[in-house]
């Protein structure tokens, strides 16, 4: 069995790098791509048009992709309820 020359690059090294770059320091700008892009090319190494033996690199950049996406928002989510839920309640004046 012979590799076949007609499969397109899957970017497996420029996803993982993307999802480890959301994961330290870059954030969501980086860590919405990562999962975008790792979808993208598993859907086409699925489908036979990308190489299969960057599946790995392609799954673990997307990974931390997600899992940086789903971080942001609960981070997110704790501000919002943290400045205005809770400073709302703060600032009401309560009569004696």
């Amino acid at each position: 069995m012979y590799p076949r020359n007609d499969l397109r690059p899957a970017n497996g090294t420029l996803i993982l790098v993307l999802g480890i770059l959301s994961l330290t320091f870059c954030g969501i700008f980086t860590g919405i791509p990562a999962w975008v892009m790792g979808h993208n090319a598993l859907r086409d190494i699925d489908a036979g048009y990308a190489d299969p033996t960057e599946r790995g690199l392609v799954q673990a950049g997307m990974i931390c992709g997600i899992i940086n996406v789903c971080l942001t928002c609960l981070a997110a989510l704790f501000w919002f309820f943290l400045f205005f839920v809770v400073g709302f309640a703060s600032t009401q004046v309560h009569p004696r």
